[in-house]
């Protein structure tokens, strides 16, 4: 949403990051966040009403804006994140697949991993 051309969209991702912001401590311990699948809203007449974004869910801040200051997310009101493209349907990500799976069946079980360790 922090992309989107729609002004009101932006504001709206921005409100929910300096909520989430604000919600979070610094005494917390941090700990891994647990995925949960959002509900979705069948009834939504646009892509970014899907999900009740200010409702009893539980969500964090994205990884993509943790290192981005208040200054820096409140500017985004005004103008659109600019999101660096990654190649993802290239051979070179389709080989790094087949390696990643290759070492993963090589370590995979407890004899395996000892070994490899």
């Amino acid at each position: 949403m922090l992309a989107d051309s729609d002004k009101q969209k932006r504001c709206k991702a921005c409100d929910k990051i300096m909520l989430l912001r604000h919600q979070t401590t610094s005494s917390q311990t941090p700990v891994v966040r647990q995925f949960h699948v959002p509900k979705i809203r069948f009834d939504a007449s646009d892509w970014c009403d899907l999900i009740d974004w200010f409702g009893n869910e539980d969500f964090s801040e994205p990884p993509l804006t943790i290192t981005l200051s208040d200054e820096q997310i409140l500017e985004l009101h005004n103008k659109p994140l600019n999101i660096p493209e990654y190649p993802n349907h290239t051979q070179s990500v389709e080989r790094t697949v087949k390696v990643v799976s290759d070492a993963s069946k090589s370590v995979y079980g407890h004899d395996a991993r000892d070994g490899f360790i």
